[in-house]
């Protein structure tokens, strides 16, 4: 986590990007990253000479050659010129780290754009980077990071959030990896696991009077001085970590955090791990992760290698970890705890898998705020071995982390992580841990909820009276926030007077064609079904991409599939997805200001609307069955829409907006109220257990 010092200087930083231009978060966190891996590399360099001096080894400098690369020789140059040595010779030293050899670094830092776009801005930047101190703080690239995504609000839609490092370290201990292991995380983020990983195999491997600790566990000083084979070490630095992730920032960051911490080949691929182009094969020891589980994959993309017959990413990624994993190999993943309990025939499958065809060793409850200021989920941690058939499950429940559970996670004395790590051998039994045999589980519907199994309580209490609380307080948070939208919220039952006008005298369409390169990267963006929206379908390289053309959108484009149109496949673009890409199966447009002053939000929502999709259908057509017919793009402007006046259809808009926002916050407390429902039942019941046989004088 980090300090306040840092974090007032990491804001200042985000702040200087944001007024000069860079308002994506994911763009600044990107070009930050470039900033501290420049500033990094040399204390790197300084680090190298030290542990290859303590094995007794000789090493190259980074900098061979290159010397005025180093940050300390260009960093007091004067604004001009510090942009033109940064953007000219800095920044494509660090593209061309390993000398345009075919690795992956050099292939994922190919394309990489130094966007930084005016003098005055990398100078304050560099100033600002250079009094955070990042030799004292190494892995701040993760820290940016997980500060950044409370500006990200994007992040609790698509679940990425970064796991704390404590958790990573406990988790790590769970499945102790060695030399020797083949370690993946199939939705690396900004690879803290695998990190995690490589220094507890150096923190075994250094002699322990070496080793100096922060106050909150982190190692330092790990050069790992008994691992004295070089085989050993070619194995550890070329051929232990696999990271994994769909997003080309997510794979740069990684990649350099990564070579910061020593290992100077990273194997980061850029590759959605649920897709049919992954190969699923059983070639890892350690599995390590928290993927973003963010709902659902789209079907037509889902890899062949998945038997669950569900499209839920929660429960496709634990079968993934399954099929990743080699006989014998071990796994501590993060999961929601609704894929303990979960009742649909899925979920009960992923469970009865984990049960049946592995050792289910543990599942550990952590408690909700764990992931604040990010997400107040639920969460648990499976830890399993593929082979051979679960007898008993070992049960354990964190109530405290060591950190307050509010968007402060400030540190607190109270940690439950030790005694759990002191316990974990040989499963002991205490207050906060017990075991269950697999016969109890099964007779339970498969439910994996620790408190179901916990003595000396009902197996239907699965909540504990802090999470009641929480749950309470998110509830009445939203509900606070929909109250007020409500009273504004009345739907008119009077009749209101409309024009049918067709599209082809509002709309006009665009094209931006832009010719596929074999090296570039490129975000594709499809539209899901019934009125859902657009969104990134995957992420391809030029290379990997049939079509010689793609077309461009734009904030504000309304796009929709031709061939799915009659199921609702229409959406309007939004800011997040600025500068992405579609194929010429999705045609663009915009409206056409020269004849209309309709707003294209209204046609955004006229076509979320079922009969909409049946206007589509009529007008699709095509030589095969229904579900190959086509809504072409003259076909589309025939669709006849209904115009009210200007002064109603912004009484519309502003209906449909509030509508949105009402949905959007009982979304967010749905979770909640089931969680509050369960808590408050078994507390009560519990409660009036405790007066039986009581009576009042």
């Amino acid at each position: 986590m980090l300090d306040p010092e840092i974090k007032g200087k990491i804001d200042k930083l985000w702040n200087l990007f944001w007024a000069g231009g860079l308002a994506n978060p994911l763009t600044a966190i990107e070009q930050m990253s470039y900033l501290i891996f420049m500033k990094r590399l040399e204390d790197l360099d300084a680090t190298n000479v030290i542990r290859a001096s303590a094995r007794g080894s000789k090493t190259r400098s980074i900098f061979d050659h290159h010397e005025d690369c180093r940050w300390s020789n260009w960093k007091h140059m004067n604004a001009e010129a510090m942009f033109k040595h940064v953007s000219e010779i800095v920044f494509p030293f660090i593209k061309n780290l390993h000398n345009g050899e075919d690795v992956l670094y050099s292939r994922y830092m190919n394309d990489a754009t130094f966007m930084i776009p005016k003098p005055s801005m990398l100078q304050d930047a560099v100033s600002i980077i250079d009094e955070i101190g990042l030799g004292e703080k190494p892995d701040i690239q993760g820290d940016v990071y997980e500060h950044l995504l409370g500006e990200l609000r994007t992040a609790g839609k698509n679940g990425q959030f970064r796991t704390p490092r404590h958790i990573i370290r406990m988790m790590v201990r769970l499945v102790n990896p060695d030399v020797g292991d083949r370690i993946c995380d199939p939705a690396c983020g900004t690879g803290g696991f695998l990190i995690g990983a490589y220094q507890y195999i150096l923190e075994k491997h250094t002699t322990p009077d070496m080793i100096k600790y922060d106050p909150d566990g982190t190692p330092h000083n790990l050069i790992g001085d008994r691992i004295v084979k070089k085989e050993h070490w070619n194995l550890l630095w070329n051929d232990t970590f696999v990271g994994l992730d769909f997003d080309i920032t997510m794979v740069r960051i990684s990649l350099m955090n990564m070579i910061l911490h020593g290992i100077t080949r990273p194997g980061i691929t850029q590759i959605d791990t649920l897709s049919k182009r992954f190969e699923q094969k059983s070639d890892y020891d350690v599995i390590l992760a928290n993927p973003p589980f963010a709902g659902y994959i789209d079907a037509a993309d889902m890899n062949d290698s998945f038997k669950l017959g569900t499209t839920k990413t929660e429960l496709l990624f634990l079968e993934l970890f399954y099929n990743l994993l080699a006989v014998g190999g071990r796994a501590a993943v993060v999961v929601p705890t609704g894929v303990l309990s979960g009742e649909s025939k899925h979920h009960v499958m992923i469970r009865r898998l984990l049960l049946e065809k592995c050792s289910l060793q543990a599942v550990i409850s952590m408690p909700s705020g764990i992931f604040l200021p990010y997400s107040r989920a639920g969460t648990a941690i499976l830890v399993f071995v593929k082979g051979g058939k679960t007898e008993n499950v070992w049960f354990y429940e964190i109530q405290n982390d060591g950190h307050s559970l509010d968007n402060n996670r400030v540190q607190i004395p109270e940690n439950d992580i030790p005694h759990l790590l002191s316990v974990w051998e040989h499963k002991e039994n205490s207050n906060r841990s017990w075991s269950a045999t697999v016969e109890e589980i099964e007779e339970n519907g498969f439910n994996l909820t620790p408190s179901s199994y916990k003595p000396g309580e009902s197996s239907s209490k699965g909540i504990q009276d802090a999470d009641a609380n929480v749950a309470l307080d998110d509830i009445r948070s939203n509900l606070a926030a929909v109250t007020p939208l409500l009273d504004d919220l009345r739907v008119e039952s009077s009749t209101i007077l409309a024009t049918r006008v067709p599209l082809g005298k509002i709309l006009k369409e665009v094209s931006r064609p832009v010719v596929v390169k074999p090296d570039c990267h490129y975000k594709l963006l499809g539209v899901r079904w019934y009125g859902k929206g657009v969104f990134i379908k995957e992420e391809k390289k030029g290379s990997e991409i049939k079509a010689k053309k793609l077309y461009r959108v734009k904030s504000g484009d309304l796009i929709y599939s031709r061939l799915f149109a009659w199921k609702g496949s229409f959406d309007l673009v939004g800011e997040e997805f600025d500068d992405c890409y579609v194929s010429g199966e999705f045609p663009i447009f915009t409206v056409d200001r020269k004849q209309s002053d309709v707003e294209a939000e209204f046609i955004k929502y006229y076509f979320q609307v079922p009969s909409s999709w049946k206007q589509a259908e009529q007008l699709s057509f095509g030589t095969s069955k229904v579900s190959r017919n086509r809504l072409k793009q003259d076909d589309f402007l025939k669709i006849e829409i209904p115009i009210p006046k200007q002064e109603e259809r912004i009484g519309i808009l502003d209906l449909m907006r509030t509508t949105e926002r009402i949905s959007n916050k009982l979304d967010e407390s749905s979770l909640a109220a089931r969680s509050l429902k369960e808590g408050v039942v078994a507390r009560v019941f519990e409660r009036l257990k405790d007066t039986i046989g009581r009576t009042d004088d």
